[in-house]
C-alpha cells in the first residue's frame, strides 16, 4: 500500500477526510469534509486579506473541481444569517492531507 499522495479531480460534500484546495490565485484552503470546518491560507500572491488562518463552519460544499470556482457555503457566524456563499478563484488542485499540521510545516 502506498502512502504518496494523489491530486484529485473534484471533491463533493458527501466524501470524507480532510483536503487541501489551491487555487489559481495562490490561495490554500484546508476543507476539512468529517469536521466541517474550512481554514483559508493566503500565500503571495493571494489578493486575499481577511479570515486568513481563520477556522470557519462548513454548511455546504456545493461545488469543488479542478479549473472551474469552488463554491462554498459557510457559517461565519453572524446573528440572523444562516449562512454565506463564498466563491473562490479557479481550483488548480486539490490534495488529501491526513491534517492540518502537515499543511502548517509546509508554511
Amino acid at each position: 500500500m502506498s502512502s504518496a499522495t494523489h491530486d484529485e479531480p473534484f471533491l463533493t460534500d458527501d466524501m470524507h477526510g480532510t483536503h487541501v484546495v489551491e487555487t489559481a490565485d495562490g490561495t490554500d484552503l484546508c476543507v476539512d469534509l468529517d469536521a466541517r470546518t474550512v481554514t483559508t491560507f493566503a500565500t503571495p500572491p493571494s489578493p486575499l486579506r481577511r479570515r486568513t488562518r481563520e477556522q470557519v463552519d462548513l454548511v455546504l460544499l456545493a461545488t469543488c473541481r479542478v479549473g472551474e470556482p469552488m463554491v462554498l457555503l459557510l457559517d461565519l457566524d453572524i446573528p440572523g444569517v444562516w449562512f454565506t456563499r463564498r466563491t473562490t478563484e479557479p481550483v488548480a488542485r486539490i490534495l488529501p492531507t491526513t491534517s492540518r499540521t502537515r499543511l502548517e510545516r509546509a508554511r
